[in-house]
């Protein structure tokens, strides 16, 4: 499977914003946690309001779950040159050669 230059740069993109998907999903979940706290001192926690919270750590979750991915994607060789012509670091490729789906991480370069 050849990646295009969409697809490395889709790739590119996910790698260098993973430190904002720790951060919004940590300030997600936190956020979820305070509401909650808050409605169930405040003792006006109804469904609308629960449903709510819920929404709000099912997006800290969606995030974690996007840093996760961008944290998999650099290990498996995702910094491949740049297509804009930055020279960022490259990755090593493993030992066996082996990338992303089974492919050739040197068919990425």
């Amino acid at each position: 499977m050849n990646l295009n230059n969409k697809d490395i740069l889709l790739m590119q993109r996910l790698i260098k914003r993973r430190k904002y998907f720790l951060a919004f999903s940590i300030l997600g979940t936190l956020m979820g946690i305070v509401v909650l706290l808050y409605h169930i001192a405040k003792g006006d926690l109804d469904g609308t309001r629960f449903v709510l919270v819920v929404f709000i750590l099912l997006a800290g979750r969606a995030n974690l779950r996007q840093y996760r991915v961008s944290l998999l994607l650099e290990k498996l060789g995702g910094a491949a040159p740049r297509v804009d012509g930055d020279s960022a670091p490259r990755v090593n490729p493993p030992a066996d050669g082996a990338g992303p789906a089974g492919g050739n991480i040197h068919d990425l370069r």
